[in-house]
Protein backbone atom coordinates (compact mmCIF):
# COMPACT_ATOMS: atom_id res chain seq x y z
CA UNK A 1 0.00 0.00 0.00
CA UNK A 2 1.18 3.51 -0.88
CA UNK A 3 -0.20 6.43 1.15
CA UNK A 4 -0.24 10.03 -0.04
CA UNK A 5 -1.10 13.14 1.92
CA UNK A 6 -2.86 15.84 -0.13
CA UNK A 7 -2.26 19.37 1.20
CA UNK A 8 1.33 20.45 0.71
CA UNK A 9 2.24 17.04 -0.71
CA UNK A 10 0.31 16.56 -3.94
CA UNK A 11 -0.81 20.18 -4.17
CA UNK A 12 0.75 23.47 -3.07
CA UNK A 13 -2.48 24.32 -1.30
CA UNK A 14 -4.31 24.07 1.97
CA UNK A 15 -7.20 22.50 0.11
CA UNK A 16 -9.76 22.97 2.89
CA UNK A 17 -9.08 26.68 3.28
CA UNK A 18 -8.72 27.35 -0.44
CA UNK A 19 -11.90 25.41 -1.25
CA UNK A 20 -13.93 27.33 1.33
CA UNK A 21 -12.58 30.70 0.18
CA UNK A 22 -13.23 29.93 -3.49
CA UNK A 23 -16.68 28.51 -2.70
CA UNK A 24 -17.79 31.69 -0.94
CA UNK A 25 -16.24 33.86 -3.66
CA UNK A 26 -17.98 31.90 -6.44
CA UNK A 27 -21.36 31.94 -4.69
CA UNK A 28 -20.99 35.63 -3.76
CA UNK A 29 -21.29 34.95 -0.05
CA UNK A 30 -19.62 38.30 0.58
CA UNK A 31 -19.76 38.39 4.38
CA UNK A 32 -18.50 34.83 4.68
CA UNK A 33 -15.75 35.50 2.16
CA UNK A 34 -14.60 38.57 4.11
CA UNK A 35 -14.67 36.52 7.31
CA UNK A 36 -12.34 33.93 5.74
CA UNK A 37 -9.90 36.71 4.86
CA UNK A 38 -10.02 38.03 8.43
CA UNK A 39 -9.36 34.53 9.75
CA UNK A 40 -6.19 34.35 7.66
CA UNK A 41 -4.90 37.72 8.87
CA UNK A 42 -1.78 37.91 11.04
CA UNK A 43 -3.61 38.55 14.36
CA UNK A 44 -5.74 35.43 13.90
CA UNK A 45 -2.71 33.38 12.86
CA UNK A 46 -1.05 34.41 16.12
CA UNK A 47 -4.17 33.50 18.11
CA UNK A 48 -4.35 30.19 16.26
CA UNK A 49 -0.71 29.41 17.10
CA UNK A 50 -1.46 30.22 20.75
CA UNK A 51 -4.45 27.84 20.49
CA UNK A 52 -6.85 30.59 21.53
CA UNK A 53 -8.69 30.42 18.20
CA UNK A 54 -8.97 27.61 15.66
CA UNK A 55 -8.81 29.00 12.12
CA UNK A 56 -9.72 25.58 10.73
CA UNK A 57 -12.81 25.20 12.93
CA UNK A 58 -14.00 28.71 12.07
CA UNK A 59 -13.38 28.18 8.36
CA UNK A 60 -15.43 24.98 8.38
CA UNK A 61 -18.17 26.66 10.44
CA UNK A 62 -18.57 29.22 7.63
CA UNK A 63 -20.08 26.40 5.53
CA UNK A 64 -23.05 26.09 7.90
CA UNK A 65 -26.29 26.17 5.91
CA UNK A 66 -24.70 25.21 2.59
CA UNK A 67 -26.13 22.17 0.82
CA UNK A 68 -24.14 18.98 0.36
CA UNK A 69 -25.16 18.98 -3.31
CA UNK A 70 -23.74 22.48 -3.89
CA UNK A 71 -20.52 21.69 -2.03
CA UNK A 72 -19.87 18.53 -4.02
CA UNK A 73 -20.84 20.15 -7.32
CA UNK A 74 -18.43 23.03 -6.74
CA UNK A 75 -15.66 20.66 -5.65
CA UNK A 76 -15.37 19.31 -9.21
CA UNK A 77 -14.93 22.83 -10.55
CA UNK A 78 -12.44 23.65 -7.77
CA UNK A 79 -10.24 20.62 -8.45
CA UNK A 80 -10.26 21.16 -12.22
CA UNK A 81 -9.82 24.94 -12.33
CA UNK A 82 -8.04 25.88 -9.11
CA UNK A 83 -5.95 22.88 -8.05
CA UNK A 84 -4.95 22.06 -11.61
CA UNK A 85 -2.29 24.77 -11.45
CA UNK A 86 -1.08 23.77 -7.99
CA UNK A 87 0.03 20.19 -8.61
CA UNK A 88 3.42 19.23 -7.19
CA UNK A 89 4.78 17.25 -10.10
CA UNK A 90 7.34 15.09 -8.30
CA UNK A 91 4.95 13.61 -5.75
CA UNK A 92 2.07 13.51 -8.22
CA UNK A 93 4.16 11.39 -10.56
CA UNK A 94 4.98 9.02 -7.70
CA UNK A 95 1.27 8.47 -7.19
CA UNK A 96 0.46 8.12 -10.89
CA UNK A 97 3.19 5.49 -11.29
CA UNK A 98 0.99 3.03 -9.38
CA UNK A 99 -2.51 4.43 -8.72
CA UNK A 100 -4.11 1.03 -8.07
CA UNK A 101 -1.96 0.49 -4.99
CA UNK A 102 -2.15 4.11 -3.82
CA UNK A 103 -4.59 5.85 -1.50
CA UNK A 104 -5.11 9.45 -0.45
CA UNK A 105 -5.08 10.01 3.30
CA UNK A 106 -6.04 13.57 4.17
CA UNK A 107 -7.52 15.60 6.99
CA UNK A 108 -9.02 17.87 4.34
CA UNK A 109 -12.81 17.84 3.91
CA UNK A 110 -14.67 15.23 1.90
CA UNK A 111 -16.01 17.30 -1.03
CA UNK A 112 -12.44 18.19 -2.03
CA UNK A 113 -10.75 14.85 -1.36
CA UNK A 114 -13.47 12.83 -3.08
CA UNK A 115 -13.26 15.07 -6.16
CA UNK A 116 -9.47 14.64 -6.23
CA UNK A 117 -9.77 10.87 -5.82
CA UNK A 118 -12.21 10.68 -8.73
CA UNK A 119 -9.92 12.74 -10.94
CA UNK A 120 -6.85 10.63 -10.09
CA UNK A 121 -8.79 7.36 -9.92
CA UNK A 122 -7.49 6.40 -6.47
CA UNK A 123 -9.14 5.47 -3.17
CA UNK A 124 -9.28 8.07 -0.43
CA UNK A 125 -9.87 8.66 3.27
CA UNK A 126 -10.68 12.16 4.50
CA UNK A 127 -12.34 14.21 7.18
CA UNK A 128 -16.10 14.31 6.64
CA UNK A 129 -18.41 17.29 6.99
CA UNK A 130 -21.52 16.81 9.10
CA UNK A 131 -24.88 17.18 7.35
CA UNK A 132 -28.41 17.16 8.71
CA UNK A 133 -31.23 14.95 7.40
CA UNK A 134 -31.95 17.48 4.64
CA UNK A 135 -28.35 17.36 3.38
CA UNK A 136 -27.43 20.76 4.82
CA UNK A 137 -23.98 21.27 6.31
CA UNK A 138 -23.99 21.95 10.06
CA UNK A 139 -20.63 23.72 9.96
CA UNK A 140 -18.99 20.90 11.92
CA UNK A 141 -17.05 17.74 11.16
CA UNK A 142 -18.63 14.32 11.52
CA UNK A 143 -15.21 12.65 11.12
CA UNK A 144 -11.88 14.39 11.67
CA UNK A 145 -8.69 12.64 10.51
CA UNK A 146 -6.37 15.37 11.78
CA UNK A 147 -3.57 13.63 13.67
CA UNK A 148 -5.13 10.14 13.51
CA UNK A 149 -4.58 8.99 9.94
CA UNK A 150 -2.70 5.89 11.05
CA UNK A 151 -5.89 4.56 12.68
CA UNK A 152 -7.56 4.22 9.29
CA UNK A 153 -5.30 1.63 7.67
CA UNK A 154 -3.38 -1.54 8.41
CA UNK A 155 0.28 -0.58 8.56
CA UNK A 156 1.83 -4.02 8.15
CA UNK A 157 2.17 -3.72 4.36
CA UNK A 158 2.95 -0.02 4.07
CA UNK A 159 5.24 0.30 1.07
CA UNK A 160 5.46 4.08 0.68
CA UNK A 161 4.35 7.25 2.44
CA UNK A 162 4.51 10.76 0.99
CA UNK A 163 3.71 13.61 3.36
CA UNK A 164 4.70 17.01 4.72
CA UNK A 165 2.96 16.45 8.07
CA UNK A 166 4.92 15.65 11.20
CA UNK A 167 1.73 14.20 12.68
CA UNK A 168 2.14 11.35 10.15
CA UNK A 169 5.17 10.02 12.02
CA UNK A 170 3.38 6.73 12.85
CA UNK A 171 2.91 6.08 9.14
CA UNK A 172 6.53 7.00 8.41
CA UNK A 173 7.80 4.65 11.13
CA UNK A 174 5.97 1.72 9.57
CA UNK A 175 6.68 2.45 5.92
CA UNK A 176 9.36 0.78 3.81
CA UNK A 177 10.09 4.13 2.14
CA UNK A 178 8.99 7.67 3.00
CA UNK A 179 9.06 10.81 0.89
CA UNK A 180 9.01 13.82 3.20
CA UNK A 181 8.33 17.29 1.83
CA UNK A 182 10.38 19.81 3.81
CA UNK A 183 11.56 23.39 3.63
CA UNK A 184 14.63 25.20 4.95
CA UNK A 185 12.89 26.22 8.16
CA UNK A 186 11.72 22.77 9.25
CA UNK A 187 14.19 20.19 7.95
CA UNK A 188 16.18 20.16 11.20
CA UNK A 189 12.95 19.70 13.15
CA UNK A 190 12.11 16.76 10.91
CA UNK A 191 15.55 15.23 11.48
CA UNK A 192 15.10 15.47 15.25
CA UNK A 193 11.63 13.92 15.03
CA UNK A 194 12.88 11.04 12.89
CA UNK A 195 15.80 10.42 15.25
CA UNK A 196 13.52 10.49 18.30
CA UNK A 197 11.32 7.86 16.66
CA UNK A 198 14.26 5.69 15.53
CA UNK A 199 13.47 6.07 11.84
CA UNK A 200 16.28 4.84 9.60
CA UNK A 201 17.26 7.74 7.34
CA UNK A 202 18.12 5.26 4.60
CA UNK A 203 14.34 4.78 4.28
CA UNK A 204 13.69 8.51 3.89
CA UNK A 205 13.84 10.76 0.83
CA UNK A 206 13.59 14.50 1.45
CA UNK A 207 11.88 16.54 -1.26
Amino acid sequence: MRVFDVCGTLYASNTTFDFIIEYHKFHRNRLRFVWTQILLSLPFKILNRMKLVSIRRNMIHSLKGESKHELFTFSQFFVDRYLGNKRKQETMQLLLNDPLNSILMSASIDPVVIAISHQLNVKAYSSVLEYNDEGICTGKLDVDLKGIKSNQIAQSNLELVATDNMSDIDLIKNSTLSYIITNKSNKNVWLKLLSRNNVDLDKVVFL
